[in-house]
């Protein structure tokens, strides 16, 4: 399995020196559903997390992937077109506010308000259940 032979430095040369034949590769990778495998190649590095009182538990430490800067740039762009896409046919719900553009936790929070305060306006009662999904016990 090879890795990307391009240096970080001559990609960023290549970047300054012509940028659209950067972009022109990164199109064509997607208009073909080209992703070449060298591109998907990772590097994990372990980093002890801070602040733990024994480092001989795996679990004291995370990994972090070091991935191929054009393969990140062709899943970039795809990520991309696949989310404009789905905005432009409406297909996420208008309360879905994770993983979309212009859309915070800021704006759940202010919907959230609203809705409250519209309720006790017509002296109903509220309430809400919050959960942070994307934590799990281990």
């Amino acid at each position: 399995m090879a890795l990307s032979t391009t240096t970080q430095d001559m990609k960023l040369l290549i970047w300054e020196w012509d940028p659209e034949r950067i972009a022109g590769l990164v199109r064509a990778c997607v208009q073909l559903g080209f992703h070449p495998s060298h591109w998907k190649t990772a590097k994990g590095i372990v980093i002890p997390k801070p602040r733990k009182p024994g480092y001989r538990q795996a679990r004291a430490h995370r990994v972090i992937a070091l991935l191929d800067s054009m393969g990140k740039l062709v899943e970039k762009t795809a990520a991309h077109l696949i989310a404009d896409q789905l905005e432009r046919s409406r297909a996420p719900h208008d309360g879905q506010y994770g993983c979309r553009r212009r859309r915070s936790c800021f704006d759940a929070v202010a919907v959230l308000i609203n809705h409250t305060q519209q309720a006790w306006k017509r002296k109903n009662v509220t309430g809400a259940v919050l959960m942070d999904v994307s934590r799990t016990s281990t």
